[in-house]
């Protein structure tokens, strides 16, 4: 399979927005964005604003989850979806099926059971909904897509000919996923790529170098993992649209297609991580699952002094895309469960507005202005809610 890279683009990118910060100075009103296209076609968007709250609120609409049994009883959500009609999809990844729900709340149908035959469910891992209502399910073990049309009757299956190291999204084009060279063992290497047919495109790439290999007493667990706060991909697609950072820093590159079509950037830096921070972000320690069940804890001091703490923590946590092209950026805010201030750019690029911390990161946007998020209550159930975005005049 040969893999066509845009890492040159994007380095060109990167080292216009250095260029860039001579020639801008922050201004208390109106727009400090500065906007230039490099000799690759690439819109660089800089901006240099201080945080500027934005007068949104989100008002509850419907709770659904938190039942002992039926469709309600999720059992750890793997995604939301959502179609221009308003119906909610939730993937409920334990009891293998795909949710869905009315704009009030009302159930809808239920997609997929457990098994491995057409249109079930093995161990489903990321889900995409089309406008339409199609759904296309990631099956790690099936490691592919399950579809299922509109109606909800399954639809022919799709094998995937590499392994997917992430939940990946099916596209017009093909499926845009993570996926980690396994044939390396002196270093971890994760490439974000679009595949398309016989054409795949690297988008993103981190090297993460040596990783350290430890066995944990406190949950007795034998696992190959990186420092805490080491960088991941982080990524968010719609469509044949894809935002994504693979570093430290506040650098976001958005692709249409397999191409670099923007880069965005705010003026803000990593701050420096320490195993004080590290213990915090663990919290209870490190929970990994094991065979389904419940999951084995290691404790975070045993964590922190096997594996060490990266250098940096990064400052961004989460992507999100959304359908009017604006993008959702959530910055990194230590502690399990923790959720950091969010920074809204419009589909050029310009910083908006940021919404505070604890503010959820929507995983499905609907029409009118509706967004859904999954979270735990106080027992730690999940229960995903629905809400609509108020924004004040102000």
């Amino acid at each position: 399979m040969r893999i066509r890279s845009t890492a040159a683009l994007a380095a060109i990118g990167l080292a216009s927005l250095g260029a860039l910060g001579s020639g801008c100075g922050g201004s208390g009103g109106g727009s400090a964005s500065l906007t230039r296209t490099d000799s690759a076609g690439v819109a660089i968007v800089r901006n240099v604003d201080a945080d500027r709250p934005l007068a949104w609120t989100l008002k509850p609409l419907f709770t659904v989850g938190g039942a002992e049994s039926g469709p309600e009883s999720f059992f750890r959500v793997a995604g939301l979806g959502a179609d221009s009609a308003g119906d909610l999809y939730v993937l409920d990844e334990g009891n293998k099926r795909v949710v869905v729900f009315g704009p009030k709340g009302d159930l809808v149908r239920t997609e997929g059971e457990a098994g491995q035959g057409p249109g079930e469910l093995s161990m489903p891992f990321s889900i995409t909904v089309r406008p339409d209502g199609t759904v296309r399910v990631y099956d790690e073990r099936f490691q592919g897509f399950v579809g299922y049309a509109p109606s909800g009757e399954p639809l022919p299956s799709r094998h995937l000919s590499i392994f997917a190291w992430g939940a990946p999204m099916a596209t017009p084009r093909g499926f845009v996923g993570v996926f980690q060279d396994v044939t390396r063992r002196d270093s971890v290497v994760r490439r974000l790529l679009d595949v398309a047919g016989s054409d795949t495109t690297e988008l993103a790439r981190l090297s993460l170098g040596q990783t350290s290999g430890a066995t944990f007493e406190s949950c007795g667990i034998g696992l190959r993992m990186s420092p805490v706060f080491s960088p991941r991909i982080r990524w968010a697609g719609r469509g044949d649209e894809v935002v994504a950072t693979n570093g430290v820093d506040y650098v976001v590159n958005r692709f249409r297609g397999d191409s670099l079509v923007a880069s965005y950037r705010r003026d803000l830096r990593p701050r420096p991580a320490s195993d004080a921070l590290a213990r915090r972000e663990l919290g209870d320690g490190l929970h990994i699952g094991v065979g389904g069940g419940s999951p084995r804890v290691c404790k975070a001091d045993e964590v922190v002094r096997k594996v060490g703490v990266a250098s940096f923590v990064p400052v961004i946590a989460g992507l999100a895309l959304v359908p009017d092209g604006s993008v959702r950026i959530e910055r990194k805010a230590v502690g399990r469960d923790a959720h950091g201030p969010i920074d809204v750019l419009s589909a050029r690029g310009e910083y908006l507005g940021t919404l505070p911390a604890g503010t959820p990161l929507p995983g499905a946007f609907l029409p009118g202005r509706r967004v859904a998020a999954v979270a735990k209550d106080s027992l730690g159930v999940e229960r995903v809610t629905e809400y609509r975005i108020e924004r004040s005049a102000s």
